[in-house]
């Protein structure tokens, strides 16, 4: 009986010698706030999870950079008479725009060009025709979706089959710092 006795408080000394060791060995040698980390380049690590670090995280303000952007602007003008159609992109200011799609659409071969419509603010627009003629225009956040529309526009209007798309484009913000 004093044999397993013996063997029972050894086993017990042993495994409480150990534990410390351990236990010390987890610290790592680390100061307070800090934990240990396998790398051995840098063996502590900030305990963000601790409510000293928690506090002085919220206690710095947020800065956002500050972004300016331009917008730029488009339009486009349109010969009934002749069919023909004039676009700008990326202008400016709307004046600009429409300024500039009127010189299209008479370089193009149009007497009576007119605007038909002017848009910005990151917005596309798709001008589609009929076989006979006639238009449907739309402007949207994409080029995609501007060409679908304006052709189911055109087809709702002059038939299934019957148009397609003549002129698509965009006019994006531009970033500046």
């Amino acid at each position: 009986m004093k044999v397993h006795h013996l063997f029972l408080s050894a086993l017990f000394g042993f495994s409480a010698i150990l534990g410390t060791s351990m236990s010390a060995q987890a610290e790592g040698g680390c100061p307070s706030g800090y934990v240990p980390t396998p790398n051995q380049g840098q063996p502590c690590a900030a305990d963000y999870n601790l409510p000293y670090w928690n506090q002085q995280q919220q206690s710095q303000p947020q800065v956002q950079p500050r972004v300016r952007v331009v917008y730029k602007w488009g339009a486009l003008a349109y010969d009934k008479t002749n069919g023909v159609y004039g676009a700008s992109d990326n202008n400016k200011n709307e004046r600009s725009a429409k300024s500039k799609a009127m010189k299209d659409c008479q370089n193009r071969g149009g007497k009576n060009c007119e605007i038909l419509n002017a848009y910005g603010r990151d917005h596309c627009i798709g001008l589609a025709r009929s076989r006979t003629g006639e238009i449907a225009w739309k402007h949207e956040v994409s080029v995609k979706d501007a060409s679908e529309v304006s052709i189911k526009d055109c087809e709702s209007s002059y038939g299934k089959g019957n148009c397609q798309v003549i002129y698509s484009g965009c006019s994006y913000a531009v970033r500046v710092e």
